[in-house]
């Protein structure tokens, strides 16, 4: 990558995804993703935080009941003591799943659930992430 030159164009203001243009003697270009952070936000398992996933208010109830036999840890998200409603009108479980060692297999295995809309863990999105220390920029290719 010695011979490679980066051009940044920041997508979003918070820093946390941008585009990579990368340029190299062929004149090749490549476009990536690219994940800026601190090194304070590195660690070695997600989990800490809970994971929210996305889920119809039909059978919401069933769902939960099975996070829980899964040892998830749900609770329903809530906004002045009601069930907060997305956009979309779904409901919210917060799930407490630390550590998720392999985000990708459970990811996969949540969004795989009957009346899983969405969940919160977003893996294979980054090609770079720079990571800012405090001797300076580590780079991380994957």
């Amino acid at each position: 990558m010695a011979q490679t030159k980066l051009l940044l164009i920041f997508q979003e203001s918070k820093g946390r995804r941008c585009v990579i243009i990368l340029k190299n003697r062929c004149r090749a270009i490549k476009e990536c993703y690219l994940d800026c952070r601190r090194i304070k936000k590195m660690v070695d398992y997600l989990g800490r935080f809970p994971l929210p996933v996305e889920v119809v208010p039909y059978g919401s109830l069933q769902l939960f009941k099975r996070f829980e036999a899964l040892g998830y840890k749900p609770s329903f998200r809530e906004r002045d003591g009601e069930r907060y409603l997305t956009d979309s009108k779904n409901y919210i479980i917060d799930l407490d799943v630390y550590p998720i060692k392999d985000p990708i297999a459970f990811g996969e295995k949540i969004k795989g659930m009957t009346g899983v809309v969405e969940q919160g863990l977003f893996t294979n999105m980054t090609d770079i992430v720079l990571v800012g220390t405090p001797d300076g920029v580590v780079v991380k290719q994957f």
